[in-house]
């Protein structure tokens, strides 16, 4: 169950469509929106109007995939961390 923010899920369908992700690329948000809708169990309505207000932020448009990277490369730091104590 997607527990996360409704923009959240919806940035990263976004980005995964355009990075073609889905199908060789050939997904459309409509399919890849639904399946996402089914994995996690939420209801996005209309997507393209989050879109939309995801366009509209004056503090980035990607602010949850922002996040993603950063919560990545901590757990990268802290298993690097741990290995180098662990020699």
């Amino acid at each position: 169950q997607w527990t996360d923010s409704i923009r959240g899920l919806t940035e990263l369908i976004y980005s995964l469509q355009e990075q073609g992700a889905f199908n060789n690329g050939r997904a459309d948000l409509k399919s890849i929106t639904l399946c996402f809708e089914k994995t996690f169990s939420v209801k996005l309505g209309n997507t393209s109007s989050t879109y939309q207000q995801l366009l509209s932020r004056k503090k980035g448009t990607s602010s949850y995939l922002t996040k993603l990277q950063e919560k990545f490369e901590q757990r990268i730091s802290k298993i690097e961390e741990q290995h180098l104590r662990s020699r």
